[in-house]
């Protein structure tokens, strides 16, 4: 997975070419939003999560998990997703209150080729 030293290269070469990515910014982490494609043209979704940390020494390095839904699994994660974003909207409305730090922040798209509009994909499709 991710090393400590590792390039960005060798990064998306393991996990394959962007496609679209989104990040999700709080305090303490940030969250990746990633759709891929596969050497094959499949496409697939990766999560990661990421916060800094500090070694003894006192120098500084990124902790990462990340999870990866594969196509088979996308429709059931999203649709799961969506009943407990329901359960949350009636139990806690509030936290769907917007505040300063939730205002979406434009991200940085890795360099890539423009996708045609056949593999166009936004996250929300799928």
């Amino acid at each position: 997975m991710y090393s400590k030293n590792g390039s960005q290269k060798d990064r998306n070469e393991e996990y394959g070419e962007y496609i679209l990515s989104r990040a999700v910014k709080s305090v303490h982490r940030t969250y990746f939003l990633d759709v891929r494609a596969t050497k094959g043209e499949d496409l697939f979704v990766s999560i990661t999560e990421s916060r800094k940390r500090q070694n003894a020494d006192g120098s500084q390095y990124y902790d990462r998990h990340k999870i990866v839904l594969y196509k088979e699994d996308i429709l059931r994660f999203c649709e799961e997703f969506g009943v407990i974003e329901e359960f949350l909207k009636e139990q806690r409305p509030h936290y769907f209150e917007p505040t300063p730090q939730a205002v979406p922040q434009p991200t940085e798209e890795p360099a890539t080729t423009e996708p045609s509009s056949e593999s166009d994909v936004k996250f929300e499709d799928l």
